[in-house]
C-alpha cells in the first residue's frame, strides 16, 4: 500500500476511533470525520465508500491478520499447548487496542466482535486434533464455540480491565482450561 494511503487510512482509523469513544457510530458522518481528520471529503471518497465500507476495510485487515498469525502458528500442538498464538493473537490485538475497544463498546459495531468470533471458531475448528468417533460433529462444533467464546469474553475483560493485568496471567487460566479439554476427550 502506498505510504500516503497508509497514512490516510491511519489518520481515518484514529479520528473514527476518536468519535465512537464519544457517541454511537451510527451518529457519525462522513463530513465530521473529514473535518475533525482536517481531510478533504472528496479523499474519502477516492478511499471508502462510506463510514461502514470504511469498518468493514478495517476489520477485513485485522481478521485477514489473525488468520495468518493462526495459520502460521498451529494453535493446538501435539501437547495441546495453545500459549504460543494465543499471546500472538492477543498482543497483535493489543497493538490497535483503541480501535478494537472502541469497536467492541456499546458505540461501536457488535458485529465486529461476531465476525471476530466467526472467523476464530472456524480457524479453531481446522487446529483442533482428531476425536474419537464417540465425539461427532455437533459436539465439535459447541466445543469449539465454547473455547472461542471464553476466549473472547476473557480478552473483553481484559480491554475493559485496560489491560491492567499481565498478559500471561490473563491467558494463563484459558491455556489450562482448554489444553486440559482437548488432552481429556482424545484420551
Amino acid at each position: 500500500m502506498d505510504r500516503r494511503i497508509k497514512k490516510t487510512h491511519i489518520l481515518l482509523k484514529k479520528t473514527l476511533t476518536e468519535l465512537i469513544e464519544e457517541k454511537e457510530l451510527r451518529k457519525i458522518t462522513v463530513s465530521e470525520l473529514c473535518e475533525r481528520a482536517n481531510i478533504n471529503r472528496g479523499t474519502f471518497y477516492l478511499h471508502f465508500l462510506d463510514i461502514y465500507d470504511m469498518i468493514e476495510q478495517f476489520q477485513k485487515a485485522i481478521i485477514s491478520d489473525l488468520v495468518a498469525i493462526i495459520e502460521k502458528n498451529n494453535p493446538i500442538s501435539a501437547d495441546y499447548y495453545i500459549l504460543p498464538v494465543l499471546l500472538q493473537v492477543i498482543e497483535y490485538l493489543y497493538k490497535d487496542m483503541r480501535f478494537v475497544k472502541a469497536m467492541l463498546s456499546p458505540n461501536g459495531d457488535w458485529h465486529f466482535l461476531e465476525h471476530l468470533k466467526h472467523t476464530m471458531i472456524e480457524q479453531t475448528k481446522q487446529s483442533l486434533p482428531p476425536f474419537p468417533k464417540k465425539y461427532d460433529e455437533v459436539f465439535i462444533r459447541f466445543l469449539t464455540v465454547f473455547i472461542v467464546s471464553g476466549a473472547a469474553g476473557v480478552f473483553h475483560e481484559w480491554l475493559n480491565d485496560n489491560c491492567r493485568v499481565p498478559l500471561k496471567a490473563v491467558i494463563n487460566p484459558c491455556e489450562i482450561m482448554i489444553s486440559s479439554a482437548i488432552s481429556k476427550i482424545t484420551e
